[in-house]
């Protein structure tokens, strides 16, 4: 999927959360799904290339600590 220009990106952690927010933001943000739908969120580690892609994002929404915990420790480091 092409990035596209001047669009801010927002990150979601798993399929079904990508679409809901795509269908709140429409066309005005670019949308990426982190976790593939094969992958079971509440055990993924994210490398070190996704976190500096995280970082990189405007916004990452995500389900909350019981099904990512690993994501509020990225966001705890980052700030």
């Amino acid at each position: 999927e092409a990035e596209q220009v001047g669009k801010r990106k927002i990150i979601t952690t798993f399929y079904p959360l990508k679409l809901v927010i795509e269908e709140i933001v429409g066309d005005a943000f670019e949308v990426e799904n982190l976790i593939s739908q094969n992958i079971d969120p509440h055990i993924y580690e994210p490398k070190p290339s996704v976190i500096s892609k995280l970082y990189a994002a405007d916004q990452l929404v995500f389900y909350g600590h019981d099904l990512e915990p690993w994501a509020e420790d990225i966001i705890k480091e980052h700030n």
